[in-house]
């Protein structure tokens, strides 16, 4: 009996000294928004340039009965207050966009919207949890968007900035996002 209580009292100490840092200060982070070949395609199969709508929300309140039409028509008033910071950016068939993003200090949450000509079901917009804080010397947390036909997937991660570019050296970031 003491040992099983032992060792519940050591995995409840492991699992609380595990959860995440808050910052107090956000860290930059870099938004990379990725556009297929086949994004987004007219009526004759050609792929057309696509708006990517990037939000970060402090909770997910309306948005998870949100419809398409209601986020393209009103997201603030959708979001609510719960929406602290809008970024739009245009991709292309093919192509990538590569900038810095300024993370608002109350976001819990990045939502990437692809504006397309036939959305189905939520496959229209993506919903990703904030990273943690980056330790002293790691890598610059990594906002992924991939638009592919009609669907927008994401991801976050620390580690797939363009190959052989300072972190700071957005012209070279943004060259290296577009080459094959």
């Amino acid at each position: 009996m003491r040992g099983s209580l032992a060792c519940l009292c050591g995995a409840l100490l492991l699992v609380a000294c595990n959860k995440p840092t808050v910052c107090t200060v956000p860290e930059p982070a870099n938004l990379w928004v990725q556009g297929s070949a086949r994004l987004n395609p007219d009526p004759d199969g050609e792929p057309l340039p696509t708006l990517v709508r990037v939000y970060q929300v402090s909770n997910l309140g309306e948005l998870e009965q949100a419809t398409f039409e209601e986020m393209m028509r009103q997201p603030e008033d959708v979001l609510g207050e719960t929406l602290l910071a809008t970024e739009e950016i245009t991709v292309y068939p093919g192509r990538s966009s590569f900038r810095g993003f300024e993370r608002d200090p109350g976001a819990n949450y990045v939502v990437g919207v692809a504006v397309v000509r036939q959305p189905s079901g939520n496959q229209w917009r993506t919903v990703l949890s904030m990273p943690g804080c980056m330790t002293k010397g790691g890598a610059r947390p990594m906002v992924r968007l991939m638009v592919d036909g009609y669907t927008i997937e994401g991801a976050i991660n620390r580690d797939e900035d363009p190959q052989g570019c300072d972190q700071d050296d957005s012209a070279c970031l943004s060259a290296r996002a577009d080459a094959p």
